[in-house]
């Protein structure tokens, strides 16, 4: 049976997005799944950190064909189709996606390369540029974290409670990275790829230090 709780976070989340409650809900009423169902759906494919601000138009509104994809996982969920992991999931996704939204709508704006492209062309200080980058690694660190508790969350779930969120707590960052690697491998490719020279994970932006390092321990404690 679907989490109460995260299918409301879905519907309340899909939309602030844009979408419309009248159009996905019962939109999926009639869809019988093979295996795991769609393969291009925000439930069941990860969308990379670097990635998310290209899915928004200008003022903070999502492109169209990203609105599609809102409306569709959504009805998807509303008509109680996708498993626990799925929502789980599209829950992640949608929330990061909230955040940009959130970021675009405010006077200051997301950082991305446009930003500073932007002060190079008006010839800036340095002392924005530095501004600027601390604000892009703070932007970062908060999707980096959020990603982490949905990581978190499916650990519980799919331990089928053997595991507790206080044995999470309990765990040394290395252990716990073990974990979310193992029960959360989609949400955590969108921050690390696999090393094939030396083995383990590379971090995929200077922002975040790969599994095992001192760094990242600090990061992983949330």
């Amino acid at each position: 049976m679907a989490n109460p709780a995260i299918l409301a976070s879905i519907v309340r989340l899909a939309t602030r997005l844009g979408a419309n409650p009248q159009k996905f809900m019962g939109s999926r009423t009639n869809i019988r799944f093979l295996g795991k169902g769609p393969s291009n759906e925000l439930f069941s494919e990860s969308i990379m950190i670097d990635d998310l601000p290209k899915l928004f138009q200008a003022g903070g509104k999502l492109k169209p064909s990203i609105l599609s994809k809102v409306d569709s996982a959504a009805g998807y969920a509303t008509a109680g189709k996708l498993s626990n992991s799925q929502l789980t999931t599209l829950n992640s996704q949608l929330k990061a996606m909230d955040t940009v939204k959130s970021s675009l709508m405010k006077p200051t704006g997301i950082v991305n390369t446009e930003s500073f492209r932007a002060l190079g062309r008006r010839g800036a200080k340095g002392s924005e540029f530095r501004e600027l980058g601390q604000r892009l690694k703070a932007q970062r660190t908060q999707g980096f974290k959020e990603a982490m508790e949905a990581a978190d969350d499916l650990i519980i779930e799919k331990s089928a409670g053997t595991i507790t969120r206080t044995d999470l707590k309990n765990l040394s960052p290395e252990a716990l990275q073990n974990l979310r690697l193992e029960f959360a491998p989609d949400i955590m490719a969108r921050f690390f790829k696999r090393n094939l020279a030396g083995g383990g994970m590379v971090a995929l932006t200077d922002d975040i230090e790969a599994p095992g390092s001192a760094g990242l321990a600090n990061i992983l404690a949330v």
